[in-house]
């Protein structure tokens, strides 16, 4: 109390200056801390008489932030807000001014942290508050936290900002959560608050990164009709019909994609001859065989490799359907056009032991003797050499044979084929 008896607020510059003080600093100086020991003292005598007076809280609060004294302040800020009269606003303040205390002054980040989602909780969220605590946990590598407090953001920003917000927690889940899932998640969101060609790439690019195939496949066709000309709309239905095809082994949406881009574009080499393969490989080789007639038509005159595997297309369509004869002529037109490609002579030359034509066989095998034979190429030395064998033996030539064999068994010493033909000659 003053000397009226009234209650005082005593803090730094308020008492009057002291007479009866030297001018030195010195003594300036420890007559300013014995003012404010003796405003401590009078404070807390107030407060333990009345301990929720707020007048002495807020006075003890400042005589502690003005001597640094971070410990004792944040004493105070927790018994100021145990104060049960305290309106949400009011105490919505405090739990701040103590989070940021906790950050700022005592770097102490889980106890700011604390205080945060203690003011989130009493007055709801908010894009600061929200922002400031996915900081803490990302200066603490926290990332499920960070990502909690980004997503609870989302909610509350209009959707310029809320799109930055989801790449950000995209990349957050990918990358520190291991979490693609909720990475997608985010980027299709991004891409429904506000849809852009740069928030569909980065949709799409994420979808190819993490093999979510049949997601990028889905995106792509919802694409098509929005596409700008038939030239764009083609070249995404085959992009999402290769997935189907390569990726998914679903050639019956890759047939329902390529029939749809060979409906726009009819003449499109690029579009019928994966469509005749799809139609092959899916079994459907009379619906093949049409349009690799059709192609073979465009060429005209001109003979190029590619008029020949067009011809080679049509030779395995018409063995699928057991022409035998058609297939023949269509190998042979083929071979003719291209003398040295190892996956025709490889179908001519099986074609033609397989019907008994063992001399059109040899001629071919021996031809493919003269190729190299890569891992794809579907037959191997191994396999040509057992053929030869084989042929020579039918002929009658069993030493032939033996000798064709044994070069089967150096070049694959466990070939089955040829091991038991040639163990049934030596015999």
């Amino acid at each position: 109390r003053g000397r009226r008896g009234r209650w005082q607020r005593l803090g730094p510059g308020l008492c009057p200056p002291c007479p009866d003080r030297h001018d030195d600093p010195h003594g300036k100086t420890a007559h300013r801390r014995d003012q404010r020991d003796e405003a401590e003292e009078h404070l807390r005598e107030v407060l333990l008489l009345s301990p929720g007076y707020e007048p002495a809280l807020h006075d003890l609060e400042a005589l502690y932030r003005e001597d640094e004294r971070h410990d004792e302040v944040v004493a105070v800020l927790e018994q100021r807000l145990a104060r049960t009269e305290l309106d949400e606003a009011a105490e919505r303040d405090l739990l701040l001014r103590l989070a940021s205390l906790h950050a700022d002054a005592r770097s102490d980040r889980h106890a700011a942290a604390e205080a945060y989602e203690r003011a989130l909780a009493v007055a709801g969220d908010d894009v600061e508050t929200l922002t400031t605590l996915a900081g803490l946990h990302e200066a603490d590598e926290e990332w499920a936290a960070m990502a909690a407090m980004l997503e609870r953001r989302l909610a509350l920003e209009a959707p310029a900002e809320a799109v930055a917000t989801c790449g950000e927690l995209a990349e957050l889940a990918s990358e520190r959560l291991e979490d693609p899932l909720r990475g997608e998640a985010a980027l299709r969101r991004a891409l429904e608050l506000q849809p852009s060609v740069e928030a569909r790439e980065r949709l799409k690019a994420h979808l190819e990164r993490f093999e979510r195939w049949a997601e990028l496949a889905e995106l792509l066709e919802r694409e098509v009709p929005h596409q700008a000309s038939d030239e764009d709309r083609v070249a995404l239905l085959k992009r999402v019909a290769a997935l189907h095809m390569d990726r998914l082994g679903d050639a019956p949406a890759g047939v329902a994609a390529l029939e749809r881009a060979a409906e726009l574009a009819p003449e499109d080499r690029e579009v019928l001859t994966p469509l005749c393969d799809v139609y092959i490989a899916a079994g459907r080789e009379d619906a093949a065989v049409p349009v690799l007639q059709k192609l073979i038509a465009s060429y005209g005159k001109r003979r190029s490799k590619e008029l020949a595997k067009v011809h080679h297309r049509l030779g395995r369509a018409l063995q699928g359907l057991g022409d035998v004869p058609g297939a023949l002529a269509a190998y042979d037109a083929a071979f003719r056009v291209d003398l040295t490609n190892v996956v025709i002579l490889r179908d001519l030359g099986t074609l033609c032991h397989a019907e008994g034509d063992f001399a059109r066989a040899q001629k071919t095998f021996r031809a493919l003797l003269l190729q190299k034979l890569t891992p794809d190429a579907g037959i191997t030395k191994a396999d040509v050499y057992f053929y030869l064998g084989d042929i020579s033996h039918r002929a009658g030539d069993d030493r032939k044979a033996i000798s064709m064999l044994e070069r089967a068994l150096t070049e694959h010493k466990d070939h089955p084929r040829a091991a038991a033909l040639l163990a049934e000659l030596k015999s």
